[in-house]
């Protein structure tokens, strides 16, 4: 709690609460506000996390946080968990190992490979590489759209229900309205984009 506790504090001393919506900021904002409420350590965010995010039963709520449990699979390792592998492997991944033989559709490595596009997007921007950049950009696009858009909302939503921490209430709502946000700026980057490379072939042809 003491270590998360620091990382919210160097949040609020960047203001970086105030460069994000509302809703984002509001949900980081209750996370913060339940460590600063712990006066000593113990096991109850803990106890949270494994009752939410480390369920094996699907029957059990909340469901366990695969794409493909909450897509009405019986089973993890179906063929919605392969088209995530192969989103992996395409981009020169390979998770097995790193995750210790986690499920690849697990919102946490679905959220850090978006992560790692966004990093390699970038990276691909400061080296003035276009063609590279817009690769990822794409696939960040169509990685929420086949993916965790299908399913990360629902998830949230039973975060919500079950936490019995605000903590983890928090972090369902700034999850959730992070998706939405990063999905509407891809969009609207891609636009800027493809309106930048119309107008430049049209004075090519003039």
């Amino acid at each position: 709690i003491s270590v998360l506790n620091k990382n919210f504090n160097e949040l609020e001393k960047q203001n970086i609460y105030r460069t994000l919506p509302k809703n984002m900021s509001d949900g980081l904002k209750s996370m913060s506000k339940y460590l600063q409420s712990k006066l000593k350590e113990d096991d109850e965010l803990l106890i949270d996390y494994t009752h939410l995010l480390r369920s094996y039963r699907a029957d059990k709520p909340p469901p366990p946080p695969y794409e493909s449990v909450y897509r009405g699979d019986e089973q993890v390792f179906s063929a919605i968990t392969s088209q995530v592998q192969q989103y992996y492997l395409k981009s020169g991944l390979d998770i097995i190992d790193e995750y210790h033989g986690e499920p690849p559709d697990h919102i946490g490595i679905e959220l850090d490979f978006m992560s790692y596009l966004c990093r390699m997007e970038a990276k691909a921007w400061n080296n003035n590489d276009e063609t590279e950049a817009q690769t990822y950009l794409d696939t960040e696009k169509l990685f929420l759209k086949d993916h965790i858009l299908t399913w990360i909302f629902l998830l949230c939503e039973q975060l919500k229900k079950h936490s019995k921490t605000e903590f983890y209430k928090g972090l369902a709502i700034s999850t959730e309205n992070w998706v939405t946000f990063d999905n509407e700026q891809i969009t609207i980057i891609q636009g800027f984009l493809k309106n930048i490379y119309c107008n430049t072939n049209n004075n090519l042809l003039i």
